[in-house]
């Protein structure tokens, strides 16, 4: 007959290898989070800790069998941080993270000669899946800015390291009965249930941000121009909304500032497309330089920009305007004779994006019918 502590090995085995499964296909289906491979590299690294334990009756007392099981959880655990930090492109805590291997291949080597059934060994064998844990806790915590999702996994993590510490408490309770008839103790059956438990609920929160980010990330991909690197103008307009209703809340100065590039059509014929892409590219990157840097900045037409400018009136918001405007022929370093037009208006209290931007835009054809190459402030009504 089966018991309990081989039937959760088993189950363990089973959600560590699902739960790579997952985190492998979210990165082979999104070409932009192949980071998230690492996280089901940990866990295939983790799960040889169960599986060494399930095959170590079949053994006999392996002293090589429970080294290499106990290394390889701890090298599960305490790569999790490295992959956390490797996914949110921080420094990897590389010295942390040997420090912690080495710990616990040190304690495992002290604690080889010791009675398996006591405080001593029990937290000996413990504290470095303790110290993993809170490796993770800190790296998870030093990316939260207080989002609620990666505050509530720091915090499983950090219920996960102490519940290492409580194990030695349970070995002396029930005793854990050696390598060879570890499977047959109660503490085995508490131990793996206990660890399982709390490491799928990592796992669960962990797939959760995974997947966020992604659906995010990708939601982001088709709001942004690949060759301005701005705001396409569905990203405009969504970011835009968002912006006026912030700016309707806190009773803010919003300023709407629209641009076209001048005879860029005679630009493309002339010279080319690829000197029409780089008069974009040159355009969009002056345009980032002038604007202050909370602005919203989108390529809503092919050669016509927008900006929103917070905290200026439009007399302040022109003469960001007007940066942009001499600035912007200087980046072509005299290889073309380019010039840009652009208009002007304040916004409204409660008046949507599309109502902002028509007057913006009346502007911008009042600059482009006196001559073209200046900004136009609108006229108020």
């Amino acid at each position: 007959m089966v018991n309990g502590a081989v039937v959760m090995l088993a189950v363990n085995i089973a959600v560590g290898i699902l739960f790579a499964s997952a985190y492998m296909g979210v990165a082979f289906a999104n070409r932009g989070q192949r980071r998230v491979l690492w996280f089901g590299v940990c866990y295939l690294i983790g799960t040889l800790e169960p599986a060494g334990d399930l095959l170590a009756p079949f053994f006999g007392h392996s002293s090589m069998l429970d080294w290499i099981s106990h290394f390889c959880f701890l090298s599960g655990l305490a790569s999790m941080s490295l992959s956390f930090a490797y996914f949110h492109r921080k420094p990897v805590p590389w010295r942390s993270f040997v420090f912690v291997l080495l710990t616990g291949l040190l304690l495992r080597f002290l604690i080889s000669s010791w009675p398996q059934d006591t405080l001593a060994y029990g937290f000996g064998y413990q504290i470095p899946f303790t110290m993993a844990c809170e490796l993770d806790t800190f790296i998870v915590l030093r990316n939260a800015r207080k989002q609620p999702l990666y505050l509530l996994l720091g915090a499983v993590f950090s219920l996960t390291a102490l519940h290492f510490l409580l194990k030695p408490f349970l070995l002396v309770r029930y005793g854990g009965g050696g390598t060879a008839v570890y499977t047959k103790t109660a503490y085995a059956l508490l131990s793996q249930a206990s660890s399982g438990f709390l490491l799928l609920a990592c796992g669960i929160l962990l797939l959760i941000l995974v997947s966020h980010k992604a659906l995010t990330d990708s939601r982001l991909a088709s709001e942004m121009d690949s060759l301005s690197c701005i705001y396409n103008r569905r990203g405009f307009d969504h970011k835009a909304a968002t912006l006026l209703q912030d700016a309707f809340n806190t009773e803010a100065i919003v300023t709407a500032a629209i641009f076209d590039i001048d005879f860029f059509k005679k630009i493309n014929d002339n010279y080319g497309h690829a000197m029409g892409d780089r008069v974009i590219v040159e355009f969009a990157a002056a345009l980032r330089e002038a604007m202050p840097p909370d602005s919203v900045l989108g390529r809503i037409g092919g050669e016509e920009f927008a900006a929103l400018v917070v905290g200026h009136n439009a007399q302040s918001a022109w003469q960001y305007a007007e940066e942009v405007r001499t600035k912007f022929p200087l980046r072509l370093k005299q290889e073309l004779d380019v010039s840009v037009s652009g208009g002007i208006t304040s916004w409204i209290s409660g008046e949507q994006v599309s109502e902002l931007m028509k007057r913006a835009d009346r502007a911008l054809y009042t600059a482009k019918n006196n001559g073209r190459n200046k900004v136009v402030i609108a006229e108020e009504k």
